[in-house]
């Protein structure tokens, strides 16, 4: 009567760590055999089946595999050893993988590996002939036929400031050419009037910084009106630069409303006494 057992899928991880000393006790040579590639169309049905016969033990194990690549198998011992191996891609990350099989007996066996789509199969089988007492290593290339390369798309808008050249330009030179014109009132207007205090030199420069930032939020304003013609009209790979908008935004709010209040609180009365 025959007697067996069954090893299951989840002993391959075993296998691979015994795997070495197999080779030092049983096999004293090794060699690798590559097949040629199978390709994968649909992973929810197709799989690498790879089945064995032997009239003795035969071990196998993973020596190497991709990410995204899951290896099931199993095997029954009895007057012939009988098994099987399962290779699926179950995560796709990648156009072609490598799954490369360590086998390994005392007396030689054949090794026929093909592709499945459920139970049956679906292409011809590759056939490999194990010899007795040498380890051999079967790579199997494996191509997933309905791979597309991942598309990135980048959003044309920009939320966060990204201080564009035309930008720096505007903040460059306006800031400092209007607070040189506050600092040229500042003598005038300390010569019109009978007093003069640090407060007025505050308030003439709160002035100021809110006229350049009223132009500079006019000129960035155009200069987003711009961008968007060209990516609108013209499909120019050009970033919509909202965020330096919405800079130039709160800081001509935040000036205005400084302004604003100095304006009805009367801080600007003697600044605006006419001659």
């Amino acid at each position: 009567m025959r007697r067996g057992f069954i090893i299951p899928a989840s002993l391959l991880t075993l296998l691979v760590a015994i795997a070495p000393l197999i080779h030092l006790s049983v096999s004293s040579e090794s060699v690798t055999v590559r097949l040629q590639p199978i390709t994968i169309f649909d992973i929810n049905r197709e799989y690498i089946y790879a089945d064995y016969r032997g009239s003795a033990d035969i071990i196998m194990a993973v020596a190497k595999s991709d990410p995204g690549i899951l290896v099931e198998g199993a095997k029954q011992v009895g007057d012939t050893t009988v098994g099987y191996a399962k290779i699926y891609i179950v995560n796709v990350t990648s156009k072609s993988y490598l799954c490369t099989l360590a086998m390994v007996s005392s007396q030689p066996f054949t090794v026929n590996i093909s592709l499945r789509s459920g139970d049956l199969p679906a292409s011809q089988a590759q056939s490999v002939s194990v010899p007795a007492n040498i380890t051999t290593q079967i790579e199997i290339p494996i191509v997933y036929g309905s791979y597309q390369q991942p598309i990135q798309f980048t959003s044309p808008i920009g939320y966060f400031p990204a201080f564009p050249l035309w930008s720096v330009i505007a903040y460059a030179a306006l800031i400092p050419m209007f607070l040189i014109t506050a600092y040229l009132d500042k003598g005038s207007l300390k010569s019109l009037r009978k007093r003069w205090s640090a407060f007025d030199t505050f308030a003439l420069t709160v002035r100021y910084l809110f006229y350049s930032s009223l132009v500079i939020f006019i000129l960035v304003t155009l200069g987003l009106v711009f961008e968007f013609v060209m990516v609108r009209f013209y499909s120019w790979v050009i970033q919509l630069h909202v965020g330096d908008w919405l800079l130039s935004c709160a800081l001509l709010s935040l000036l205005g409303l400084i302004y604003g209040i100095g304006k009805w609180r009367g801080i600007f009365d003697n600044i605006d006494e006419e001659d």
